[in-house]
C-alpha cells in the first residue's frame, strides 16, 4: 500500500482537531473540534467539506454542538450530513451546503436506533456510526461489536470484533457497498490499522498500511495519533491529530501501490491478511 499525505497540518481550512469523517461518494465531511469561544463556548464543533479531487476544503459549517471524540459519529444520508451527541440529539446540515462558517445546522427529533429488545439504544455507547447508500442499512460500533440495522434504526444483526490490534483499541467505523472497516488508534501509533468485514460479520483481514514520520513531516510520534477513516472510491483516507507543537489535523491518503485507487484494484479489494 502506499501513504500520501493529502493535506499538511493547519491546512483543512479551519481551525481543529478533525475526529470522525464521512462521505456521500463525492465529498467528505469531516467532523472538526473548533475553539471559537464567545457564546457558543470555550469548545465547538464544525462540518469540513473537503474535495478529494482538488485536494481542498471548499466549504465549513457555522459552530455547532461539541459532541466529544471518543463518541463522535457522524455519516451521511439522503443529501444530509448528520451528527450525534452523546445525549441523542441528532443535528445535521445540507451536504450541498457552501461558504465558511455560514451555513447553520439544524436539530431534529433524537436518532433512534432499536436494539434487539426493540428498545432505543443509548447514543452514548456508539462509537461511530455509517450508512450504507446502496442496501440502505446502518452499521454502528460499540465497545467490540459492530451492530447492522435497516432504514428505519431496527435491529437486524450484529457480530463481535477485534477489541484491539496490537496496542491500538477500537476506535471508529467506515464502510462501502460491500465491507465495513474498523478503525483502531493508541497514542503515538501512526499507521491506520483496520480490520476488514463484509457485512455478513464474516472476518476479511487485518490490514496496516505504513505510515512514517517522513511522510507526516515530524520526527517524533508521541502526541499525535490517528483519529478517522473514510472509504471513497477504492482509497482508505485518514486523519491524524498532533497536541504538541501545533494542535491541527493532516490528512492522508491509503492507495494500493503501483496501481492507484482504479476501480478495478481498490485497496479494499486488496487487503491481505497482515499477520501481528
Amino acid at each position: 500500500y502506499k501513504v500520501t499525505k493529502e493535506l499538511d497540518w493547519g491546512k483543512i481550512g479551519v481551525s481543529g482537531w478533525i475526529y470522525a469523517a464521512t462521505t456521500d461518494e463525492e465529498y467528505i465531511y469531516w467532523y472538526v473540534r473548533t475553539n471559537p469561544g464567545g457564546a457558543v463556548g470555550s469548545l465547538s464543533a464544525a462540518i469540513a467539506k473537503y474535495d478529494p479531487n482538488e485536494n481542498k476544503v471548499v466549504a465549513y459549517s457555522a459552530p455547532m454542538n461539541y459532541i466529544g471524540e471518543i463518541n463522535a459519529s457522524v455519516f451521511t444520508r439522503d443529501g444530509y450530513v448528520y451528527s450525534i451527541a452523546t445525549d441523542g440529539t441528532l443535528m445535521r446540515i445540507p451536504t450541498s451546503f457552501t461558504g465558511n462558517g455560514t451555513a447553520k445546522v439544524e436539530y431534529v427529533p433524537s436518532f433512534a436506533l432499536k436494539s434487539e429488545k426493540g428498545e432505543n439504544v443509548n447514543a452514548a455507547t456508539l462509537k461511530a456510526v455509517y450508512y450504507n447508500h446502496t442496501s440502505r442499512k446502518y452499521a454502528a460500533l460499540s465497545d467490540t461489536s459492530v451492530s447492522i440495522y435497516n432504514a428505519k434504526g431496527e435491529y437486524e444483526s450484529s457480530f463481535a470484533v477485534k477489541g484491539s490490534v496490537g496496542n491500538a483499541s477500537a476506535a471508529r467505523l467506515t464502510g462501502d457497498s460491500d465491507y465495513i472497516y474498523v478503525g483502531y488508534k493508541n497514542n503515538g501509533i501512526i499507521n491506520p490499522v483496520m480490520t476488514v468485514y463484509d457485512w455478513s460479520g464474516e472476518f476479511i483481514a487485518d490490514v496496516q498500511p505504513t505510515n512514517t514520520t517522513d511522510i507526516m513531516g515530524y520526527t517524533t510520534t508521541g502526541s499525535c495519533n490517528v483519529q478517522s477513516i473514510v472509504s471513497l472510491d477504492g482509497s482508505v483516507y485518514f486523519t491524524m491529530v498532533r497536541w504538541s507543537g501545533r494542535n491541527h489535523s493532516s490528512v492522508y491518503k491509503v492507495e494500493v501501490a503501483g496501481g492507484g485507487s482504479s476501480e478495478d484494484t481498490p485497496v479494499t479489494e486488496n487487503m491481505d491478511l497482515y499477520e501481528y
